[in-house]
Formats: C-alpha cells, structure tokens, sequence
C-alpha cells in the first residue's frame, strides 16, 4: 500500500478515494486469508472508495477536531464495509463432519473502534512517513478484528454454517 499512498499528490476527495481503495485492495487481495488459509479474492472495493471520497470531499479544509474524527469515522466504516461482503477462495480447513464446506463468510468485519480513532491519528501525522506507518499499523491491526465461519450444505443443499468459527485476517 505504501508505493501507492507515497507517490499521491491529490487533494481531491474522489481520486484520493480511488487512491486509497485501490491501493487497500492491492495490498489484500490474494495476501489477506483467513488462519485456515482461505485467501481474499474480492473485497467491496467500491463501497471503500465511495466511503472515502465522501469523507474527504464533506470535509475540504475543516481543521476542527469534532468534523475530523467524524471524517475517520465514515472511512472507518469504509474499511469494515470492504469486508463485509468479501469474498474467499473454496480453501476451507477439512471438518470431521459429514457436511460439504462451500466456501468463508464474514460474520463481523470489525467494529469502526478503536479503527476510526487509528485513522484519525494517522491523518493528524500530516502526510508524513509516519502518517503511512501509523494508517497501515491500524488497518492491519483491524484486520485482527475480523471474524467468520465456515459455510456447509445440509442434506437438502440449503447452505448452513459449519461450526468452525474463525477470527482474524493474516
């Protein structure tokens, strides 16, 4: 993520969200997996990006604390909503059930704190090396929040949850 964040120049709430989506979703995709080794394959790489622009665009040159932290809040829900309808690979751990697994669903994509705070502090850094270091140390860290299951298929094929709950992003 960090190539990306480091060569912007723009000021601008949509390409800063483009930006900053693509470059989350760069970093994610086919990295990001479960602890059992399901890999992302599709985040809601819009929703982020709309999330974002939104944010920075409401907000042109407001310097008070109160309109900031609501600016970090309204990304922050930019991230758990990337999450919330991501998609896995079929990597599923194998279950001594007799149930067929179909794939790895997000139950909770995190919670927008302490996230929105994370962010908040990154932007207060100013455009800086360490305002990189302390975003990325925040979204990783979200990632940690992240949880799901397991998905199966009864005898009928109606799609149930297998008792192998997950949590974390690696």
């Amino acid at each position: 993520m960090r190539p990306a964040l480091e060569s912007n120049t723009t000021r601008d709430g949509n390409q800063f969200g483009e930006l900053l989506a693509t470059a989350y979703s760069y970093s994610t995709l086919g990295f990001a997996q479960t602890l059992y080794g399901a890999k992302l394959i599709q985040g809601q790489k819009a929703f982020l990006q709309d999330a974002i622009a939104n944010a920075v665009n409401s907000n042109q040159g407001v310097t008070s604390r109160d309109i900031l932290q609501t600016t970090s809040k309204l990304m922050a829900v930019g991230f758990i909503g990337y999450w919330a309808g991501a998609k896995f690979d079929l990597t599923v751990p194998k279950p001594a059930l007799s149930l067929a697994t179909i794939g790895t669903k997000v139950t909770f994509p995190g919670a927008p704190e302490p996230l929105a705070t994370h962010i908040w502090l990154a932007f207060s850094q100013g455009y800086t090396e360490r305002f990189l270091d302390v975003l990325c140390s925040a979204l990783v860290t979200h990632q940690t929040t992240i949880q799901g299951t397991v998905m199966g298929t009864d005898a009928t094929g109606k799609p149930i949850p297998v008792p192998i709950p997950w949590v974390s992003i690696i």
